[in-house]
């Protein structure tokens, strides 16, 4: 159910053209930019995926894949070299390890999600094993087009404490 659920929101979302991916992607961290403080972990975009780039902020924390299951946060800023990752996503070549109980904002890649909050990533269990582990406020964006009815969660995944789109914030 959550393949065909993941092909389905990821086939629609490629259907975005750029001018929209970029105008929604404004929106989203317009709507974003209140709610970070502190320490905030952020992503790389992959694909079509919602640009937080345009959030410009001085320093944040991005992931780092360690191994087939783990990743850690490692502090950056601007000028932060990234090299491409596993699974061809960018990443900070170094940086200094952040403890997942110092990150106050985790802003969360997904690529499907549901009123109640829970998200589709990419199947692999990255973000749900890492967010198990830090109190962080946990705030999913997508667009809108990503929205499917309810996904099959089961006891490993973590729910977001919200979720940003182009037009909504579900809480």
């Amino acid at each position: 159910m959550n393949s065909k659920l993941r092909k389905e929101a990821i086939r629609r979302r490629n259907l975005l053209s750029n001018e929209e991916i970029e105008a929604n992607s404004k929106s989203i961290v317009s709507q974003l930019k209140p709610y970070l403080k502190g320490n905030v972990a952020l992503y790389q975009k992959y694909g079509n995926e919602v640009d937080v780039s345009y959030l410009n902020l001085d320093s944040y924390a991005l992931p780092i894949v360690l191994n087939d299951t783990n990743m850690e946060f490692v502090y950056c800023n601007k000028d932060t070299v990234l090299k491409q990752g596993k699974y061809n996503i960018f990443e900070p070549i170094e940086g200094s390890k952040i403890s997942p109980d110092d990150i106050d904002i985790i802003i969360v890649p997904m690529v499907a999600f549901d009123k109640n909050l829970n998200r589709l990533g990419h199947g692999n269990g990255y973000y749900d094993r890492y967010l198990k582990n830090t109190n962080a406020l946990k705030i999913g964006v997508a667009f809108e087009c990503q929205k499917v009815r309810d996904i099959e969660t089961n006891v490993f995944d973590i729910s977001m404490d919200m979720i940003i789109t182009e037009t909504c914030i579900y809480k």
